[in-house]
This record gives C-alpha cells, sequence and structure tokens, in this order.
C-alpha cells in the first residue's frame, strides 16, 4: 500500500506516526509532486482526500471535450461519463472513464487556472 504523505504524515491518518515507524509494506509518495501521485499512490483513503483538480478533458473513445455540470460541477468524483460536451447535454458517446487516480472536475478552457 502506497500512502500520500503531506507535513510527514499519511494524508488518510491510518498513521499517526512518522513513516519509520509504520508496518511493513506500507510506504509513501510525497503529496508535492502531483505526477508522483498520480503515478504510484495506491491508498484510496488517501487519493480521496486530494483537492481536485479543475481539467480540460477529452473522451478518450471519442475525442469529444467533457463538462462536468450540474451536480457534478461541485461533487468530487474520478470517473466520468461522456455525455456533457461544449455541443450541449446529452451530446456524449456514454463512455466512462477515470482521467486521473485523483478526483478531476472537466471544465471549460477558460476556467482553467494558469
Amino acid at each position: 500500500m502506497i500512502h500520500i504523505l503531506k507535513h510527514g504524515l499519511s494524508l488518510c491518518q491510518t498513521f499517526l506516526d512518522v513513516p519509520a515507524k509504520w508496518p511493513p509494506g506500507h510506504l509513501w509518495v510525497s503529496f508535492e509532486s502531483e505526477d508522483d501521485i498520480t503515478k504510484y499512490a495506491s491508498c484510496d483513503d488517501c487519493l480521496k482526500l486530494v483537492e481536485p483538480a479543475r481539467s480540460v478533458l477529452f473522451c478518450p473513445k471519442c475525442g469529444k471535450q467533457h463538462l462536468d455540470v450540474g451536480e457534478f460541477a461541485t461533487r468530487v468524483h474520478r470517473t466520468h461519463l461522456c455525455e456533457n460536451t461544449p455541443e450541449g447535454p446529452k451530446t456524449g458517446c456514454g463512455h466512462l472513464w477515470r482521467p486521473k487516480k485523483t478526483p478531476t472536475f472537466g471544465v471549460d478552457s477558460a476556467s482553467v487556472k494558469v
């Protein structure tokens, strides 16, 4: 199990001690590197606590841009349904996918902060 480490402790707080005192088989990845988190972290409880990324998402099946609207514009989630596109509601292909291990919100390009 690979946990996310933030300020010296596991994000999920499974262990309230430094990693050197964790039981065998429990490892960590630094919170500061999002690439490391999405590649290596495997603790679902840690991954649920990561701040959702506002991302411009495209369906890997049909290539249409994905937008989260209504409840999903604010509800934390990892799985996306190709349903709402800039062309309007119900204009996607219905494909389900997870762009990252961590939560994401599908936004238009104007909503993404650089």
